[in-house]
């Protein structure tokens, strides 16, 4: 069938080269039609949303997948990976800061009817960063509280460091096909792209 190997090429194919054609063809498609543009934007809407909807979950069962599968004997050590996170995390932060500085932006935002209140102290940021830490894990993956989806994914792989090896079988499985998902939806990353460049 050819729309089978048509298909089984487009997922196989060399992604970034997509990615490329995608943006070439989205341009294209602006400046031929900007009502035709339009239309093609709900395939970077689709594309948005479906990373948002798999994102919460494919971090909550990674993290638990992977500390319940560490056994307690290995001497895997989180401090290199921790010391790279705080490095990477303050370099951005120094570069972020150095580069509003050097091009200054002016941002007018269009808000009518909203009442924008900034924290009052470090203690509210304090308190806010407390309630997500506990938040319900539900609510935490249905409003992609990363935060909040982070400490239930530790305690839950904490605890299953002790579950029988089944259990773990099962999560790290359930982790494989997350990652299939995410495969998927990354697959379509260059009609998502076309959609938002158009």
């Amino acid at each position: 069938m050819p729309e089978q190997s048509l298909f089984k090429r487009f997922m196989s194919g060399n992604l970034v080269l997509q990615i490329a054609i995608g943006i070439v063809l989205g341009v294209v498609i602006y400046l031929i039609d900007e009502s035709l543009a339009a239309q093609a934007a709900v395939l970077g809407q689709l594309f948005v949303s479906a990373l948002r909807a798999v994102a919460p979950i494919l971090v909550f069962v990674l993290v638990a997948s992977a500390l319940a599968s560490q056994s307690s004997s290995d001497q895997a050590s989180l401090r290199p990976v921790v010391l790279f996170y705080l490095v990477g995390t303050i370099c951005a932060a120094f570069l972020a800061v150095l580069m509003s500085t050097l091009f200054p932006t002016t941002l007018v935002l269009q808000l009518s009817d909203v009442a924008l209140e900034p924290p009052q102290g470090i203690g509210e940021v304090l308190g806010d960063l407390i309630q997500k830490l506990v938040d319900n894990p539900v609510n935490a993956l249905l409003t992609s509280n990363f935060i909040g989806i982070l400490v239930w994914g530790v305690a839950l792989g904490l605890g299953l460091r002790h579950s029988a090896e089944a259990t773990k079988t099962t999560f790290t499985d359930i982790a494989d096909v997350i990652i299939g998902i995410v495969r998927v939806v990354i697959r379509f990353a260059p009609l998502g792209i076309l959609g938002l460049v158009a």
